[in-house]
């Protein structure tokens, strides 16, 4: 006899990632254009670029830093690269960029429609705790979502396994009841 097994298959629950989805990086462009005038677009996109091959590289090698400090040796790496001088405080200004970046258009709208229909909604960075946080209170996100968590825990970056275990331990969700919005 054969027995049939029947699985919820439903997703109870969405992630977001927060730069790059919730919070458009075409702002940076502009920050980095009062650094590099006629460049900023470059800039913003190499210095990307640099921001997440070293989370990548942390992460394979085993050396944990915060993702403010990837992100201010990706912007270094970038400034180097691009040959563009920039002091102290325009270094400190650009890597504070990234706590202003506003959030995108129609993201509060989805998240209130996914909250609306019975989905929890949260947010999985590679931010660090402190910048997650900040920003989240600066947009209203801390309102619009359940579960605000960031890599530090677990001192890997996206997409290291570990990292989205985070959102089933923060739900009590099995992976499968879990969605990734992009």
């Amino acid at each position: 006899m054969r027995t049939k097994h029947t699985h919820d298959r439903r997703i109870k629950a969405v992630f977001f990632d927060l730069f790059g989805t919730l919070l458009p990086l075409a702002p940076l462009d502009a920050a980095c254009e009062a650094i590099a005038p006629g460049r900023g677009g470059e800039l913003s996109k190499v210095w990307r670029a640099r921001q997440l091959e070293l989370s990548w590289l942390r992460t394979t090698i085993g050396t944990w830093v915060d993702f403010d400090e990837v992100t201010r040796d990706g912007l270094d790496a970038a400034l180097d690269e691009l040959d563009v001088a920039a002091g102290t405080d325009d270094r400190r200004r650009l890597a504070a960029a990234f706590r202003t970046l506003p959030l995108a258009a129609g993201a509060a709208d989805v998240l209130a429609e996914l909250r609306a229909a019975g989905a929890l909604t949260g947010i999985l960075t590679n931010a660090a705790t402190s910048t997650l946080r900040a920003v989240a209170s600066g947009t209203g996100l801390e309102r619009l979502t359940d579960h605000l968590l960031s890599v530090d825990p677990v001192r890997a970056f996206k997409p290291h396994p570990s990292v989205y275990r985070l959102a089933t331990l923060a739900t009590g969700l099995p992976p499968a009841s879990i969605g990734f919005g992009r």
